[in-house]
């Protein structure tokens, strides 16, 4: 958490991308949609693993397939 937060206090536009990501997250819950729920929840993380990226906290990275996931 400390990291993702001292990247978003850098760019004031991951801080607004990270709150409207939240929202939907929530408004999903709220609507009791898990579908939307976990697309939402999922494309945070991965937009998150991006501003890290583009904020230089880390390395960027070739995601790979888990072996857990289908074709």
């Amino acid at each position: 958490m400390r990291i993702t937060r001292g990247n978003e206090a850098r760019r004031r536009d991951f801080m607004q991308a990270v709150q409207h990501e939240h929202r939907e997250v929530v408004e999903a819950i709220a609507a009791r949609d898990p579908a939307a729920a976990r697309h939402h929840a999922t494309r945070h993380i991965l937009s998150g693993e991006q501003r890290l990226v583009e904020g230089g906290v880390i390395p960027a990275q070739r995601r790979t397939r888990s072996t857990k996931e289908k074709p």
